[in-house]
């Protein structure tokens, strides 16, 4: 039971996270409406999906609300589905 990695990034409580099938990346989702996919063996964020404020950004948008859910293709380790508390999905 100890701590292995601390994975620093979301600005709210994490509500959902897992494995891709290749064990090769983590996604996790959360209340501040991000979804990030992480390299586990650095503990640095490779992508995130931010809510969308209003604001210019840079990275890919996507949802106002809390994401909530997650699901993983069972053999594309780069398909990941994220549902928000909005009752948007994005893939």
């Amino acid at each position: 039971g100890a701590c292995m990695r601390v994975f620093a990034g979301h600005d709210g409580a994490v509500l959902c996270g897992g494995f891709t099938c290749d064990g090769k990346k983590i996604v996790s989702g959360s209340a501040d409406g991000s979804l990030r996919v992480w390299n586990p063996r650095k503990g640095q964020c490779a992508h995130a999906f931010l809510p969308h404020k209003g604001a210019s950004t840079d990275a890919v948008v996507m949802t106002q609300g809390a994401v909530s859910c997650i699901a993983f293709h069972p053999s594309d380790p780069d398909l990941v589905l994220g549902g928000a508390e909005d009752g948007c999905a994005a893939l």
